[in-house]
């Protein structure tokens, strides 16, 4: 039952591409989030994020 409790999660190497028409390059990059949540807040009507962080974002 303890796993379930986890709350914090973190995503490696995110990337969003411009959209059609624009540069060819990425509209950002975000080398590492790491997101802290209410662990039972997903269940109800509001999710509840205690921190976010973003280490090496490019915007570009």
């Amino acid at each position: 039952m303890e796993r379930l409790l986890i709350h914090s999660r973190y995503i490696s190497g995110l990337s969003v591409r411009n959209p059609e028409g624009w540069s060819d390059n990425n509209a950002l990059y975000l080398g590492k989030i790491h997101v802290d949540v209410q662990p039972f807040s997903i269940f109800g009507d509001h999710i509840v994020i205690n921190e976010i962080i973003i280490d090496q974002p490019e915007f570009h």
